[in-house]
């Protein structure tokens, strides 16, 4: 089978099966807490490992500063 009919499968199928769970059982607290933990630390992953670096290469680390600096800016608590 192709793989992009693969990839599509898992796509759809992945929020299904996680939706079905969700309503099935109802997650504790600590295990939504250990998720969001989970899913900030492979967005600070990606944001370190991939997107700034091709930040720095298409421009220049001043200009990658700034960017960073602004999104961490616009933050709130």
């Amino acid at each position: 089978m192709d793989p992009m009919v693969w990839i599509v499968i898992i796509s759809v199928l992945g929020p299904i099966i996680g939706s079905a769970i969700g309503i099935a059982k109802r997650p504790s607290f600590e295990f939504i807490g250990t998720m969001l933990c989970f899913a900030a630390g492979v967005m600070l992953a990606i944001s370190f490992l991939e997107l700034i670096p091709e930040s720095i290469h298409l421009s220049s680390v001043g200009i990658c500063s700034v960017g960073v600096a602004s999104g961490l800016s616009s933050c709130t608590v």
